[in-house]
């Protein structure tokens, strides 16, 4: 074989390097959808509490205010985050000899 010839990759290697890209895609989404699901979240809550704040500065009788603090979706998000991060971190120590 010369310098400019290379052997054709078997079909099985082609099959598994389809499934790490698509095993690599989907934790990149897993991330990113995790991120942001934490993200809004947490914004939502400051915006609730901020409403609320605003709502007791407001009111003479000083009657308490009620916000919404959204843990779930802010747990849930950080939670798919990372294992999106842990799956990503252990595709990268597989790659490295």
């Amino acid at each position: 074989m010369s310098e400019h010839e290379h052997a054709a990759p078997s079909p099985e290697l082609l099959e598994a390097l389809g499934e790490f890209l698509a095993v690599r895609r989907r934790a990149w989404r897993s991330l990113v959808i995790g991120l942001v699901v934490a993200i809004v979240a947490g914004l939502v809550s400051l915006g609730s509490y901020g409403s609320a704040d605003a709502a007791a500065q407001a009111d003479p009788t000083g009657g308490g205010q009620t916000y919404y603090v959204l843990w779930g979706a802010v747990t849930f998000g950080l939670l798919k985050a990372g294992r999106a991060a842990r799956a990503l971190f252990q595709i990268r120590k597989a790659l490295k000899p």
